[in-house]
């Protein structure tokens, strides 16, 4: 019975503190420390990849390479608090 009581306690621990997960789109206002903002229905998916482009005008003739990939963030605020969010990272590579 005792070890029944142990099992059920760190069971009840662990739910206590688990992660919140939330779509990207909810409101951070009132997060909770550690909560997840994640990419739930892949909205970022779009945008991952890498994307050229040309300059017209002054600029004529450069190539500009986007890369962009989906990473998770972590955000700490002042207090000490923080959440995670999926984001978006560019790198870019200018040729001439």
């Amino acid at each position: 019975m005792k070890k029944i009581s142990i099992i059920l306690l760190i069971l009840n621990v662990n739910l206590i503190f688990a992660q919140q997960i939330f779509p990207l789109n909810a409101s951070k206002i009132d997060y909770s420390n550690g909560d997840y903002y994640k990419d739930l229905d892949g909205e970022l998916n779009q945008y991952i990849g890498t994307w050229k482009g040309t300059w017209k005008g002054t600029w004529k003739g450069k190539i500009l390479y986007l890369q962009l990939r989906k990473v998770k963030k972590r955000f700490t605020m002042s207090n000490g608090n923080y959440f995670d969010s999926d984001q978006i990272v560019a790198e870019r590579k200018i040729i001439s």
